[in-house]
């Protein structure tokens, strides 16, 4: 049996929860269909499984770009190439690229997000040699 308990660093109350649900999820066979897991998983980040992805940057606009500010703060991105793994609606890659990189890779699994991120690019201006999308 795959190991099913968390065991990295969380608050004690947290850490039962998510064994609790963890555990629930092998008992009722969801944690064992990895197929399943797979499509549901791609159902919720392309917004069939939930609204939520359809209403990302109007849900977490401040909070994202609050977060994804004080990972560029201290990095010097003048000529550099970035890749933005897990690029989402393109918070951070569009920073990225008013902090002087040359050229942001979006990359994301959810054709809907990326498709956001290429509407983002397009209404701010960016040219298609300064950011690609994968």
């Amino acid at each position: 049996m795959p190991s099913i308990l968390w065991t990295g660093r969380l608050s004690p109350i947290l850490k039962s929860l998510v064994n609790f649900s963890n555990l629930l999820a092998w008992i009722t066979g969801n944690a064992r269909d990895t197929a399943s897991m797979k499509q549901r998983m791609k159902k919720g980040y392309d917004g069939s499984a939930t609204a939520d992805v359809t209403r990302y940057d109007e849900l977490g606009l401040t909070h994202y770009t609050a977060i994804a500010k004080s990972l560029l703060e201290e990095t010097a991105l003048q000529g550099l190439s970035v890749q933005d793994i897990g690029c989402g609606t393109g918070i951070l890659s569009m920073l990225a690229l008013g902090h002087g990189a040359t050229r942001v890779i979006c990359a994301d699994l959810s054709d809907y997000m990326l498709t956001q991120c290429k509407n983002k690019a397009s209404a701010l201006g960016y040219k298609p040699s300064q950011i690609i999308f994968r």
